[in-house]
């Protein structure tokens, strides 16, 4: 099933671009390889080409090519892109989909150019910056607003040929979406501390649960060296309010009481309905 190899090799290819984006360079050599192994075994020899265009020059000379090789265009881009990015005249998002947008009209492929644009587009931008992508899926984002996507696309495609590329919508399309990426990265994070912080808070008070009816923070230290005073402070606090623990006195060398017996060691087991 080719449609299962793609799926494959677009795979492997986006683990290789998270692992080796900072030594990413952009050539035309690796714009052709990278769509050389996107389309193996999926496109035949013959259609994993550069395209080749009848050289339309009025003054093409006897012994001058009947027909353009699209590569050659291709470098051309490439290099305008690099003198544009490095001149920092503009900002590095406007300068990428600049270059997305006239990488899809000069179709430099026989087949697929709009996909691996796609991909290249996707490198470019985490290469510049744009390193909420490495964690948060940009073609997922890109597939839920699709159709708004194709129709931004086709706007900034027309007069493209014209050198009259409509690109403000798409620009602003593209911060709408970095913007809601950074936002769910941001709740990951949350969420993630959350359950890093509640899972140290359960692990002391599962030792507390261990330790003898009176007790001392020092104790709990001993058994977490890594968790900070804080937390076990947050901890104590908290089973104080739900009143299962009390202090015996105050200061750093206070003790506390159990307000509740340490239960049998069985009894999980048992909810459970299991023997043991």
């Amino acid at each position: 099933n080719k449609t299962e190899q793609f799926i494959v090799n677009l795979k492997q290819a986006i683990i290789k671009i998270h692992l080796e984006t900072d030594t990413f360079e952009l050539f035309t050599n690796e714009i052709y390889d990278l769509y050389r192994f996107l389309y193996k075994n999926v496109l035949s020899d013959s259609k994993l080409q550069f395209r080749k265009m009848e050289n339309k020059k009025k003054n093409r000379t006897f012994l001058s090519s009947k027909y353009v090789n699209k590569r050659e265009e291709l470098e051309d881009l490439i290099k305008e892109f690099k003198n544009v990015i490095d001149s920092s005249t503009y900002e590095s998002s406007f300068v990428i989909l600049n270059f997305y947008i006239d990488l899809i009209n000069i179709k430099p492929f026989v087949e697929m150019n709009d996909e691996i644009a796609l991909v290249v587009l996707y490198i470019l931008l985490l290469a510049n910056g744009y390193e909420s992508y490495y964690f948060v899926s940009f073609m997922q984002l890109l597939h839920e607003n699709k159709d708004t996507f194709k129709k931004i696309v086709l706007t900034a495609s027309f007069n493209w040929e014209e050198g009259f590329a409509q690109l403000l919508p798409l620009h602003r399309f593209f911060n709408k979406l970095s913007l809601k990426s950074f936002e769910i990265l941001n709740e990951i994070i949350r969420d993630y501390n959350f359950d890093k912080q509640l899972n140290k808070s359960n692990n002391i008070e599962n030792t507390i649960n261990k330790l003898d009816e009176i007790f001392t923070k020092d104790e709990i230290r001993i058994q977490h060296p890594f968790i900070s005073d804080s937390t076990i402070n947050r901890t104590l606090k908290r089973m104080r309010d739900d009143d299962l623990i009390r202090p015996l006195g105050k200061g750093r060398g206070a003790k506390w009481i159990k307000l509740y017996k340490r239960e049998n060691k069985n009894k999980f087991f048992e909810q459970l309905n299991l023997k043991i």
